[in-house]
């Protein structure tokens, strides 16, 4: 089982439950697994997991300075953080207005 394909069908289904369930299904499968590289990869990915599933007013001071280190790295994963967060702004700037054309003027901004 490849994550890479894992990541492209959670793509393709465009539905956060089932990208949810893939995940989860390979993070069991390469826990179990006998390849340490796998093991390794498995406990990273659930280490990083909360950075993308909590809100930064309800981290602690230990995840605060992790994201911190995080930001300033060149890590995929914090890529996708500053754009997850980058997103979220947006989204809550666009709710805030409910102006369907000020959240197409913040998306293409």
């Amino acid at each position: 089982m490849a994550l890479r394909e894992v990541c492209a069908r959670a793509a393709a289904s465009n539905d956060a439950q089932c990208a949810r369930t893939e995940l989860n299904a390979w993070l069991s499968w390469a826990r179990r697994s006998r390849l340490e590289p796998f093991k390794k990869l498995a406990k990273t990915i659930k280490g990083l997991m909360w950075g993308m599933r909590k809100n930064p007013s309800g981290w602690s001071q230990g995840q605060t300075n992790a994201m911190l280190w995080l930001q300033q790295s060149t890590l995929k994963s914090a890529r996708a953080w500053r754009l997850k967060m980058a997103l979220r702004e947006v989204y809550a700037r666009a709710a805030a207005s409910n102006d369907a054309q000020c959240a197409r003027t913040e998306l293409n901004a």
